[in-house]
């Protein structure tokens, strides 16, 4: 298969739907064959910690044996020694989708887990946190939720012992969809819970950190208070979640933020994209805050075309690293784009990385050198359709060498560590190697990025014969786009569906499925005449269709701004949106 026609694997988490499940692609078909035959599993590791004896442990999802067109999914724990041998995997869950986020080793030996489930508790999906020992054996569990939807984004081991778990919840508080942060002991008792958010539609936290006096900051998005599309949104509260202020920083267009580190001055820095300034489209924009959350300054990084952040690391300088993807304006490509800024958010260089292809940044540290590693994907080098692809850099961001890591097929990288050797970890999955239809992958490079070992973990598994279930499709409204013209190449994707179901997606002009975790934003629409339908299966895998909305694109021309960046070629892109530990693979055929 051709790059040219290949699907790029990318992670996305902008979770803005009424009800919030994990899926796979499907097909337009609905149709299931009952033949009995080996299914491959689904097993995708979304986050790495090296462990205190040197080895690694991966936390992400299974998938289970069903008859449904889409697979439930279990929470899954891989721990290795430093050699990546598997010493022991556990799986937590049940009959339903149970997807972890959120890994975090505990002073114990043991782990932590956190995401959402599916199977148990009292709604759709509610935060889920799972304790084990030191052999993954689970030592306790517990669910927090109400009669709807909620998602755990970020988990963190707290200073008294505890946990704190912050995502979004729609079973409580004033919205459709607010902030939510959960607090327990030392053995997941809740101690509190507090809501944070508005009546509008979609207040989504992203980010958790405890802040020096106890208390907690989040990041995300409001869709509630500022102007009339969402806003970063920076929450700071007290050792009981009682909010002790809020602010909001954006414009008159989408301002997502996705990473929020503390400051040494105890203030805050927080890194997303906005559409409402800078040069382009989206561009990436930083916001430095003082302890009380006051704007003390912002800075936007871009060109004519869409750039979009999602790590950020406080520099040893004081100054920040902030890592993405550039899509320069009128160029079908992607390119790994490093920013590095002193501590006032002034640019001091700026450094892209990639060729003619898809080339994605997911995951960035600092290198104990005073460099950037980064990590993502890369359909412009390597083996197959997508590989993993490891960026090391000096101080200045010039690159000391690259790596790419995979096979044939499309192999996507979430997460990366250094590790104590002073080599690197990257974790995420391979459809290359292995047993399933997309396995865990672990890589362990030395200094310079040479493989040392890498190991995949999965499985294959029988699917049983499928059941009789009932016929009728769930019904879909397209609430956005409508039939009308549209001055921007991105238009907001909002739909209802009157029933729970297990996976939804839309395609574009025709082409393959996408799949998608609620509403989204089309992005890159060239001029011109464009339709849309949203399909979704329910909970017995009945497929339904929504009508065809038709709209019309068509953006004013624009001449190309200069930047000082590493020049590249110009090849083909497509545009993800993504979050700290997030969730959602999606396929889409690339234009020529």
């Amino acid at each position: 298969m051709s790059k040219g026609s290949i699907a790029l694997l990318l992670t996305l988490v902008f979770l803005t739907a009424s009800y919030v499940m994990t899926g796979k692609p499907v097909g337009v078909s609905s149709e299931m064959s009952s033949q009995n035959y080996e299914a491959p599993a689904d097993d995708i590791a979304y986050s790495l910690v090296v462990t205190s004896d040197g080895g690694f442990a991966l936390a992400g999802s299974t998938s289970t044996p069903s008859d449904l067109p889409i697979k439930p999914t279990d929470f899954w724990l891989v721990k290795t020694d430093p050699y990546g041998v598997a010493e022991w995997n556990q799986t937590y869950g049940g009959a339903g989708f149970d997807v972890v986020y959120s890994l975090v080793e505990t002073s114990d030996g043991g782990f932590a887990l956190a995401g959402y489930t599916g199977s148990f508790g009292a709604g759709s999906t509610d935060f889920w946190l799972v304790k084990t020992d030191s052999y993954g054996n689970m030592e306790w569990n517990h669910t927090y939720g109400g009669a709807y939807g909620e998602v755990a984004q970020s988990l963190i081991v707290t200073s008294d012992g505890g946990f704190a778990l912050a995502g979004h919840t729609d079973s409580f508080g004033a919205g459709q969809d607010d902030f939510w942060l959960v607090k327990t002991d030392m053995y997941g008792n809740l101690e509190w819970s507090q809501t944070y958010g508005g009546a509008g539609f979609g207040d989504y936290a992203y980010s958790l950190v405890e802040t020096s006096d106890g208390g907690f900051a989040l990041a995300g998005f409001t869709a509630s208070f500022g102007v009339e599309f969402p806003d970063f949104w920076l929450v700071k509260t007290d050792m009981y979640g009682n909010m002790e202020w809020n602010q909001i920083y954006g414009g008159a267009k989408d301002d997502c933020a996705r990473s929020l580190v503390a400051a040494s001055d105890g203030g805050f820095a927080l890194a997303g994209d906005t559409k409402s300034f800078g040069a382009g489209y989206a561009d990436f924009w930083l916001v430095k805050t003082d302890a009380n959350g006051s704007m003390e300054w912002n800075q936007t990084y871009g060109r004519t075309g869409y750039d979009v952040v999602y790590s950020l690391v406080a520099a040893s300088d004081g100054g920040f690293a902030l890592a993405g993807y550039t899509d320069p304006y009128g160029a079908e490509y992607e390119d790994f784009w490093l920013v590095k800024t002193d501590a006032n958010g002034s640019m001091e260089w700026n450094q892209t990385y990639g060729r003619t292809g898809y080339d994605v940044v997911y995951s960035l540290v600092a290198a104990s050198d005073g460099g950037f590693a980064l990590a993502g994907d890369t359909t412009s080098f390597g083996a197959g359709d997508a590989d993993f692809w490891l960026v090391k850099t000096d101080v200045y961001g010039n690159m000391e060498w690259s790596q790419t890591y995979g096979g044939a097929g499309f192999d996507s990288v979430y997460s990366l560590v250094a590790a104590s050797d002073g080599g690197f970890a990257l974790a995420g999955y391979t459809t290359s190697f292995g047993a399933g239809d997309a396995d865990f992958w672990l890589v362990k490079t030395d200094v310079y990025g040479n493989m040392e070992w890498s190991q995949t973990y999965g499985r294959a598994m029988p699917l049983p014969e499928p059941t009789p279930t009932e016929s009728t499709p769930p019904e879909i409204k397209v609430l956005s786009p409508v039939n009308q013209t549209y001055d921007e190449p991105s238009v907001s994707l909002v739909f209802t569906v009157n029933e729970p179901f297990n996976w939804t997606g839309y395609s574009l002009d025709g082409e393959e499925n996408v799949t998608v975790i609620g509403n989204v934003t089309l992005t890159d629409l060239s001029n011109g005449l464009h339709n849309v339908a949203v399909y979704a299966n329910d909970t017995l895998g009945n497929m339904g269709v929504s009508e065809i909305i038709n709209f019309t694109v068509a953006v004013p021309e624009q001449e190309p701004e200069s930047f000082p960046v590493v020049p590249v070629a110009v090849a083909s892109a497509v545009v993800a949106f993504a979050a700290s530990a997030g969730s959602l693979v999606y396929f889409k055929k690339r234009h020529h």
